[in-house]
């Protein structure tokens, strides 16, 4: 008689206080990591955080986001996925995979705040510490009567694979350069006296609530003696106003004394500040020596550092000279530290951000930079009127995409020629495209006269419906931005019925179901694959040749593990005649249920009692009647 597995033993009473806190925490971290990203979202403040701060640095960056969505989003659902599979008990790969990339996550994002921003989150430190103790707490989980046990290292070598593409795709993705901005009311414009090359030149920001010398501050070009004036909130510590500030270069080098940007020192956190401290004194003694220094803070080479910056300071000016410098000076940098941040903060209430950079325009004010330098060609074009003597064109065909009918899940490739007709050599950007759509390979960036590249796009939808919207083509030409409208309608190839397979409860004996499907047009079944094949059993069968097929699913679940089992079917197909591109397989999802066992009264085993023949027997004791 075969010997009967032994009961599993119930959890400790410390596991189930652990598994308990456990799931606490995971809530807490599930709720700031909602909040975070719905903020991120909404472009919304922080509770707690000043805007500019630690916070704002953080979730705005590259490093905040993942393809565009906020990593918090993520966060969110790894956090749900991992309280999921633990209040139901189910998953333990899922469970165990869900551990080890919060564990993960949290040390990379440490590390990415640590050595590359240098800025701290309050709210993703508390995230991720509530998360990697929660993980912890949940790391033990009691046994079920026999369970499936993966390869030990399978877990955590996904979840770095993972974690590797995370970390690949935000080290080498470009900068986030998100940009808005508003219209003041009139006569609330920046205004400037006439170019004069003696006496100070006034500037007037905001009705004249502002009034700055444009001889007291650095600037792009002569704005003593240029036609034309912006004025720009600029911090050696942000990435957007490196790249807005080369842009404004090449484009002042082109315009030359019809534009001049006045640059004002700005901060929005305590490194910016110290930074613009000890380079504002340089700048009034020695002018030559701050654009040097600028210069290699603008391109990188100088990193937005304390020590980085004192020192290559060092390397111009004596020590000595530099510490009388901003003693000399100390009360005009704090003075005029004091107004940016006044004018930041009437900016912000206009354009609801105090994102840097900010800029002025006559009556227009923008926070953010853009990657496509023909935006800002055309602003200068709208707000002073000022062209370039050249005007780059772009020419794209063709000039709308009607789709029609295309199918689900089929990847369709169109085209588009880009082409400069003649003149200067034109700059692209990457195009912003429809939602289903993909840059199928590289195109060229640069157009000379007469050149031309392709933009391959490849569409595949999603879901049904229709498909609407506009792909942009970014440029220094003229326009700036070219919208080519996009037309579609998907449509899915086949129906199931049912469209989910539930094979119900199991109870010892195989379940089935059976699925009909049927297509649009005759296609040939590839041969039906579970991705669970030890529980799951596909075969087809044809009924209408090639329009309808049945498939019959039969489970066979281990019963080690209670709760939800399910399998996803992948189903090769291949069109017998079509004129647009099918998808290359189908999917369908099916499952069954385990029941579980009720834990029943804990067992207590009786001490085996020797045999009565082996122990003397006392004798009878007759209670004595008193007398």
């Amino acid at each position: 008689m075969a010997k009967k597995s032994p009961e599993p033993s119930p959890p400790s009473d410390y596991i189930l206080v652990a598994r308990w806190l456990g799931r606490i925490l995971l809530f807490g971290a599930l709720g700031i990591s909602l909040y975070l990203g719905i903020k991120s979202i909404t472009n919304g403040p922080i509770a707690g955080c000043a805007e500019g701060g630690g916070c704002n640095e953080v979730l705005s960056s590259k490093w905040g986001y993942f393809f565009g969505v906020p990593v918090s989003i993520f966060g969110a659902l790894t956090y749900l996925t991992l309280l999921g599979s633990d209040f139901r008990g189910c998953c333990r790969r899922l469970h165990a995979i869900c551990r080890w990339m919060i564990l993960g996550a949290a040390l990379w994002f440490v590390c990415v705040q640590v050595f590359i921003l240098g800025q701290f989150c309050p709210w993703c430190c508390v995230t991720h510490t509530l998360a990697s103790l929660g993980a912890l707490c949940l790391w033990k989980r009691p046994l079920a009567k026999t369970h499936f046990v993966d390869h030990p290292a399978f877990a955590p070598a996904l979840s770095v694979a993972a974690l590797a593409s995370l970390a690949a795709v935000q080290s080498f993705g470009p900068e986030r350069a998100t940009t808005t901005g508003t219209s003041l009311a009139q006569g609330q414009g920046t205004k400037i006296v006439e170019p004069k090359t003696e006496g100070p030149r006034m500037i007037s920001l905001h009705g004249g609530k502002f009034t700055l010398n444009a001889k007291e501050f650095p600037a792009i070009g002569d704005a003593q003696t240029a036609k034309n004036v912006a004025v720009g909130l600029f911090d050696f510590t942000c990435p957007h106003c490196r790249h807005l500030t080369e842009t404004l270069t090449k484009i002042q080098e082109e315009f030359g004394s019809q534009l001049a940007v006045v640059q004002l020192p700005g901060h929005f956190n305590p490194k910016g500040e110290t930074i613009q401290k000890l380079l504002l004194p340089v700048w009034r003694e020695d002018p030559e020596t701050y654009y040097q220094l600028a210069d290699l803070l603008h391109e990188g080479s100088l990193a937005a550092k304390e020590t980085e910056v004192r020192a290559a300071i060092g390397s111009f000016v004596e020590t000595e000279v530099h510490a009388k410098w901003m003693l000399k000076h100390e009360p005009w940098s704090s003075h005029v530290l004091k107004s940016s941040q006044i004018i930041r903060e009437t900016n912000r209430k206009l354009i609801k951000t105090g994102k840097f950079p900010q800029l002025m325009i006559g009556d227009y004010v923008e926070a953010g930079s853009k990657s496509n330098p023909g935006h800002y060609y055309q602003l200068f074009k709208e707000k002073f009127g000022i062209t370039r003597d050249a005007i780059p064109k772009l020419t794209v065909a063709p000039a709308s995409l009607a789709l029609g009918d295309i199918h689900v899940g089929a990847p369709n490739v169109y085209t588009l020629k880009l082409k400069n007709p003649g003149g200067p050599t034109v700059h692209l950007s990457r195009p912003k495209l429809v939602r289903g759509m993909r840059l199928k390979k590289a195109h060229a960036m640069e157009l000379a006269s007469g050149e031309e590249t392709t933009l391959e796009i490849e569409v595949t939808p999603p879901t049904p419906g229709a498909i609407k919207g506009n792909i942009e083509i970014l440029s220094d030409a003229e326009p700036a931005v070219v919208r080519v409208p996009v037309e579609a309608n998907a449509i899915p190839v086949y129906q199931a019925n049912p469209s989910l397979a539930n094979l119900g409860m199991y109870r010892g004996k195989p379940l089935t179901k059976k699925v009909d499907l049927s297509f649009i047009a005759p296609v040939q079944l590839g041969t039906p694959r579970p991705n669970n094949p030890k529980e799951f059993r596909v075969s087809s069968r044809e009924i209408e040749p090639g329009l309808r097929y049945e498939l019959t699913i039969t489970a066979t679940p281990q019963t080690s593990r209670a709760g939800l089992h399910q399998t996803s079917i992948s189903i090769p197909l291949q069109p017998k005649s079509a004129s647009k591109p099918w998808p290359r397989q189908i999917r369908l999802a099916a499952r069954c249920q385990v029941p579980g066992s009720k834990p029943g009264p804990r067992r207590v085993t009786p001490t085996p009692r020797a045999s009565t023949s082996s122990i003397p027997q006392a004798p009878n004791r007759i209670p004595v009647k008193q007398q």
